[in-house]
């Protein structure tokens, strides 16, 4: 009976061993020509997986997302200030007399926003008048301009520095 069982079993693994060989084999030559494709085609391959992995955007579109940005950036303290610099800007604009022109208005926000207007004037009266304007406002906690731009120093250039409420 031993002999018998034996007999058996070393059937059994032989009859499982050539199986699984077969199957190894069926599998290997399923598998054969994908391997011959990959080997053949491999340089083209990388370049198309190089392609595909690449960042979708080009310089076009880096530049255009730092542009928007930048342009983000210097608005954000405009979004974040607590009084409105529109306001501000409005109400110190009204009271520019004739014969002033600004062409340059800088908003900085803090506890209190300062709003820095440069322009130029005809004459040094004109920028002393659109002092005592802004300073009378209510609107303004201070109001500040160089004696030089007072004086009609530097071709009727000034700066006048106004400290909102």
């Amino acid at each position: 009976m031993r002999e018998i069982a034996r007999a058996r079993r070393a059937h059994f693994l032989l009859a499982a061993s050539l199986f699984l060989l077969g199957a190894g084999i069926v599998a290997g030559v399923m598998l054969l020509p994908s391997y011959l494709i990959v080997d053949r085609y491999q340089s083209s391959l990388e370049e198309r997986i190089a392609i595909l992995s690449a960042p979708a955007a080009d310089s076009a579109d880096k530049e255009l997302i730092k542009h928007i940005q930048e342009r983000v950036d210097q608005l954000r303290p405009l979004i974040a200030a607590t009084s409105s610099p529109s306001e501000a800007i409005a109400a110190a604009l009204a009271l520019r007399p004739a014969g002033i022109s600004i062409d340059h208005i800088n908003y900085t926000i803090g506890k209190t926003g300062t709003l820095l207007l440069s322009g130029s004037s005809g004459a040094g009266d004109q920028v002393s008048l659109y002092q005592h304007a802004l300073a009378s406002s209510d609107d303004f906690a201070g109001v500040s301009v160089p004696v030089g731009a007072l004086a009609g120093v530097g071709d009727g250039r000034f700066n006048i520095t106004i400290v909102t409420k």
